[in-house]
């Protein structure tokens, strides 16, 4: 009898691993937020068993453990952006589709609130797969003058 061996490939392997990976970070981060043991909310006429979850409009404070500064962003003709662009973008996936470790939580964040400020930019999920960042530079509001 011929032993019957099964190979993997390692690199595969490793991307579905992190694909599991980046499930269960964004199912702790939302059981953390309670997301799960909110109470439902029934409208009027509704099921009770319909949770609706409300999105604020932003989020101004910065998640500490989000640092936009290591995400490679982009200007048009893909040149690589510098700090003083108004306006830069980044990939949120890898060639395989999956999140990128420097962009999952602010993606997260993004789709919690729809639009994130970190440090001076507005930052906001764009394309037609949604799988790309768009930071646009916050211009400083001028004091109204009477």
């Amino acid at each position: 009898m011929s032993e019957d061996t099964v190979s993997i490939e390692a690199e595969w392997l490793l991307k579905r691993l992190e694909g599991i990976e980046n499930l269960l970070a964004d199912i702790r981060t939302r059981a953390a937020e309670g997301v799960f043991n909110q109470p439902a909310h029934q409208e009027e006429g509704g099921s009770p068993f319909v949770r609706k979850i409300r999105q604020t409009d932003r989020r101004t404070n910065n998640p500490t453990e989000i640092n936009i500064h290591v995400i490679e962003w982009m200007k048009k003709g893909m040149q690589p952006a510098s700090a003083d662009d108004s306006w830069a973008w980044a990939f949120t996936t890898d060639q395989e589709g999956l999140l990128r470790s420097e962009t999952r939580l602010l993606v997260q964040e993004i789709e919690r609130y729809k639009v994130v400020e970190i440090d001076g930019y507005e930052i906001t999920l764009g394309g037609r797969d949604k799988n790309l960042l768009n930071r646009k530079k916050i211009k400083a509001k001028k004091d109204a003058k009477d």
